[in-house]
């Protein structure tokens, strides 16, 4: 094992300096092997029962690094490699070392030192536990927010925000892409009757149901269903003709149907039943997504004046 050239007093002060630092720190030789170790190095191997053979002095840590399993060991070895030769001037890596009872975090910094041309490394551990815990948490917090800002807090479905995003996002791809786009207005029949005879409560009972269900009736990834306003609703359905968004339309039709949320004042259903209006466009440049929202509320209103619970459709593609 190369020693690095130090007088007793400077190795004296180096110990003492080492061992006052929080860090888990570990100074190797070029070769890798471990020369010395801080007492918080010591420490932390003996309470996580590590032995001396494989973090004490006289272990080559790099091989020790390279008999660990992980991307991070790796990582850790190809650094260390990288500041021994002098690629780079300092690695840092950060690393989770969960024990059986907790979930911790570990940086890695490795920097490169010289003492009358021998080269020394200082491998140096650190606690980030409480650091990373506040980040995932931020994030946690973030991803929430994200969500809710797109979604219905009543139903859990897409709001109205997000389906005013996405159809405009739909309509400039099936534009340039010369692809039927369809759209299917939702309207629950007689809703405040509804909530006239059954109470708030209730009615925001049905529409959560109505939500699940017209969620169920469709089927591919692409599709989104949102709640449009009060108790309407709307699904996009992209690269979708006319024959498709019928089949979906009826199979929503048919979900809302198997829930038998009893109406008792609707003057044509014992049931809540709904109207759907369903356009289906090819997108060009002289027009807009609000196009396609008015052809498939004038579809809406059709069914409703035809006797509502049943779908209408608006100019096809």
């Amino acid at each position: 094992m190369h020693q690095l050239p130090l007088d007793s007093v400077t190795a004296d002060l180096l110990r003492h300096t080492l061992n006052s630092l929080k860090s888990h720190i570990a100074v190797l030789d070029q070769g890798g092997t471990i020369l010395f170790t801080n007492q918080a190095w010591r420490a932390f191997a003996l309470k996580n029962d590590l032995s001396p053979d494989s973090c004490g002095a006289g272990t080559n840590y790099l091989q020790a690094c390279q008999d660990a399993l992980g991307e991070e060991a790796r990582a850790a070895v190809h650094g260390i490699r990288a500041v021994i030769s002098g690629a780079e001037p300092d690695f840092y890596l950060e690393y989770p070392c969960h024990s059986p009872t907790d979930q911790r975090w570990f940086s890695m910094r490795v920097t490169r030192f010289e003492i009358n041309g021998s080269i020394g490394i200082v491998v140096a551990h650190d606690n980030i536990t409480q650091r990373k815990q506040s980040e995932i948490a931020l994030q946690v917090a973030k991803d929430r927010l994200e969500v809710l800002s797109h979604t219905d807090e009543l139903t859990g479905v897409a709001n109205r925000r997000s389906f005013g995003a996405t159809l405009d996002t739909e309509w400039k791809r099936h534009q340039r892409a010369s692809l039927p786009l369809s759209l299917a207005l939702i309207d629950a029949d007689f809703f405040k009757k509804f909530n006239d005879s059954c109470g708030h409560v209730q009615g925001d009972e049905c529409l959560r149901s109505l939500a699940q269900a017209i969620q169920r009736g469709i089927r591919r990834p692409g599709d989104l269903a949102a709640r449009y306003g009060g108790e309407e609703f709307g699904v996009i359905l992209p690269n979708t003709p006319q024959t498709g968004a019928r089949q979906v339309a009826e199979n929503i039709r048919e979900q809302v149907g198997d829930l038998g949320i009893v109406h008792p004042s609707s003057p044509i259903s014992a049931h809540v039943t709904i109207s759907i209006g369903v356009a289906t466009v090819v997108p060009t440049r002289s027009g807009s997504a609000n196009d396609l929202i008015n052809l498939a509320d004038k579809a809406l209103y059709q069914a409703k004046s035809l006797g509502r619970n049943q779908t209408s459709f608006g100019d096809s593609e």
